[in-house]
């Protein structure tokens, strides 16, 4: 009995494989191969600052943290750059901005600090707007467009949120913000 199933399926699997070989050369039939490359790295990314990949606020004397930390004065604007991408579909991908997010609402490697970098779109952003890159928002730059591969950025420092004056002397010193930006393709 148990032959007779071996030989049944066996007459089955030859039945069709040569059903499929006939359609395959049935006249007005065509076999196509879909051939799909995903690319380790879809477009190199380049920020434009003070200097390639820098975005230095030199000395900044500790009294400008008194007021112009607080109103968002101390600022630089930088470009990030994508080129030699190798879609030119960019629906869905996007860019995004990751760091050491510290409780002084911004970026920060070092702790002790009472203020932070903080990275928006606007020329003139407050404390208080919500257009901040965050460790919850991270996406820098969305809706990417072919013709349009560059886009301008700020990098504020500022006190701690609810931090009027952040002229203190723990604030005195080297700091540093190291970001990471990602591309997307979703």
């Amino acid at each position: 009995m148990s032959a007779l199933v071996k030989n049944n399926y066996g007459y089955i699997l030859l039945l069709f494989s040569l059903m499929g070989g006939a359609i395959a050369n049935t006249p007005g039939t065509h076999e196509f191969t879909f051939n799909v490359t995903v690319p380790k790295n879809t477009c190199e990314i380049a920020i434009k600052g003070t200097s390639n990949n820098v975005v230095d606020f030199g000395n900044i004397p500790l009294h400008k943290f008194k007021k112009d930390a607080s109103d968002g004065k101390l600022k630089l604007p930088f470009t990030v750059t994508l080129s030699k991408c190798k879609t030119k579909n960019f629906e869905n991908n996007y860019l995004t901005l990751e760091g050491n997010y510290t409780q002084n609402d911004g970026f920060l490697d070092d702790p002790g600090k009472t203020f932070a970098v903080r990275i928006s779109k606007k020329d003139n952003a407050k404390p208080a707007d919500q257009d901040f890159i965050t460790n919850t928002n991270k996406v820098i730059w969305n809706n990417i467009v072919e013709d349009q591969l560059s886009k301008d950025f700020y990098a504020y420092v500022m006190c701690k949120n609810n931090t009027v004056n952040c002229a203190v002397d723990d604030n005195i010193g080297k700091f540093k913000a190291t970001l990471t930006l990602t591309y997307i393709a979703d």
